[in-house]
């Protein structure tokens, strides 16, 4: 077992043997920053964060080549603001569970087969609140509810030394439960909330082929399948990797793939405002064929690996809320979003030292993708959300001695793109209390602006020593080394001056310097 106890975090992990055919891992870890942060600084307006997660296995050896285990895993993320403001509140809410059978069947030194029944839980939601008496209302609520029960069984054959093949089916029963709307409300909760349920068949076959280890193959097939919705999706794969020398190698693929849920976001708000939701009558399977090229160089007695790697993807039957959506739960979801296409292409480099005391990487990410939409930003190209241009890291550890490591990262990316306005107009509304409308505009179009570069340096420092036969490993931990104040999240509220709105532009900024100890104690 290891235990390990620190100023922000915690986590313990056991694992051995219940009897001789039966044997256990249990772990769990725990983040309680937030709890630190409002006991030693409540005036703090950095953002609150907090996590912990839990995984357990069970795995037993029957007689005859059959082990059956079961797995049950959960994770809980929340992020939410210090309230030393008191003008926008956000509350975020990752959750995710997992419980599993499986059972594990060797026929013989060539055949085996593995089922598996499983249970999935994925909730996101997002409160966003907008406290002052505004003009217009940054308020946003979205909460997805995500359930699978899956059926799978998989075999895998050993043709001969050259050739393995595999072949399997997937029986899964999807549950969809979405709510978003533009403000909440436990009514809404109650009475507006979306369901969609369906059951979806796939088959796949792959064959496995390494000639003379010169030569590697992998071709295949999926086919998807949704009963009800009369989607039927074949999904054919191919992959070489072709040894030009000992120490060089060219690889390449392509793949056609469909997904049959789509993420909706909100691209005036930069903070996280993801709504998932199922393809059905009105929204088809998102769609796309992905091709890379790559070369792989080892040398040095493969103390040094180098990587380089060119991809193109193109997309069809992508999905985003229309510039006039209301975001009303009680209209039709359909009726709020627009379809478009995409494109997504870039190169990697990636070098890594293996060996030695001083071991690392670099990474390097030179990216583009886009979006084209009829009726978004006047049918133009636009960049979506999470386009970055440039993405760096930068990881290394040194070891000074047996017991002492020292270890260093950097990273570095553009930032969000994010739609804000650069102008507005009142109107007067016709009616009873002629009240004041406010109506955004951007010049600068969908996603026209971009957050600050992110970017942020850590260091890690590492001793261990024996005491009364215990190996203890002694940490100290500073997270963001030189105070980079890295913006999380621009939004706008207004404010009423002489009856007419104001706009204040805000920023949530990421985690400042902060430093941590700790010890792990290996049991």
């Amino acid at each position: 077992g290891v235990l390990g106890i620190g100023t922000i975090n915690s986590f313990i992990s056991l694992e051995g043997p219940l009897e001789e055919k039966s044997t256990f891992l249990l772990s769990g870890r725990a983040l309680y920053y937030d709890a630190i942060l409002n006991v030693i600084d409540k005036k703090s307006n950095i953002p609150r964060y907090n996590y912990f997660d839990v995984n357990s296995k069970l795995t037993y050896n029957l007689m005859n080549n059959n082990t059956i285990s079961i797995s049950l895993v959960y994770s809980n993320d929340n992020l939410y603001d210090s309230k030393a403001t008191n003008n926008f509140n956000y509350d975020i809410n990752w959750q995710n569970g997992a419980f599993s059978i499986n059972w594990l069947r060797i026929l013989n030194s060539s055949i085996f087969t593995n089922t598996s029944l499983s249970l999935v839980n994925y909730r996101f939601g997002t409160n966003l609140s907008d406290n002052q008496q505004n003009v217009s209302s940054s308020s946003f609520y979205t909460d997805s509810k995500l359930t699978d029960i899956t059926l799978k069984n998989a075999s895998e054959l050993r043709l001969n030394s050259q050739n393995v093949a595999k072949a399997g089916m997937d029986l899964t029963f999807h549950v969809y439960d979405v709510l978003f709307s533009n403000y909440y409300s436990y009514a809404l909760e109650q009475s507006q909330r979306v369901k969609e349920d369906f059951i979806e068949i796939s088959f796949f076959v792959q064959n496995e082929s390494n000639f003379d280890e010169i030569l590697k193959m992998n071709i295949g097939a999926r086919a998807n399948y949704f009963v009800g919705q009369d989607n039927f999706q074949l999904e054919p794969r191919v992959s070489f990797a072709y040894s030009l020398t000992h120490y060089l190698t060219i690889k390449t693929a392509a793949a056609k793939t469909y997904q049959f849920i789509h993420l909706l976001t909100r691209n005036d708000k930069s903070l996280p405002t993801d709504l998932w939701y199922p393809s059905n009558e009105y929204m088809k399977p998102s769609e796309s064929w992905q091709y890379i090229l790559g070369l792989e160089s080892n040398f040095n007695n493969n103390k040094y690996v180098l990587t380089i790697e060119g991809y193109y993807r193109e997309m069809k039957h992508l999905y985003e809320f229309k510039n006039d959506a209301n975001f009303n739960p009680q209209e039709n979801l359909n009726d709020q979003v627009t379809e478009g296409v995409g494109e997504a292409y870039g190169i990697e480099l990636f070098f890594h030292k293996r060996i030695g005391e001083l071991k690392g990487w670099v990474g390097f990410t030179h990216s583009w993708t886009n979006r084209k939409f009829s009726e978004i930003n006047d049918g133009n190209i636009y960049y979506p959300r999470y386009d970055r241009r440039h993405d760096l890291s930068l990881a290394l550890t040194y070891e000074v001695s047996k017991n002492l490591n020292v270890g260093i990262s950097w990273v570095y990316s553009n930032g969000e793109r994010v739609t804000m306005p650069s102008g507005q107009y009142l109107f007067q509304d016709v009616g009873v209390n002629n009240n004041n409308t406010n109506i955004n505009l951007s010049s600068a179009g969908r996603n026209g602006y971009m957050l600050p570069a992110y970017h942020k340096m850590d260091l890690n420092l590492t001793y261990s020593f024996s005491w009364n036969s215990y190996l203890l490993e002694t940490y100290l931990n500073v997270y963001n080394i030189y105070n980079k104040n890295n913006v999380f999240s621009y939004y706008i509220t207004y404010k009423d001056v002489n009856g007419a709105p104001t706009p204040i532009i805000n920023q949530i900024t990421m985690f400042p310097f902060l430093p941590t100890i700790g010890i792990k104690i290996n049991l």
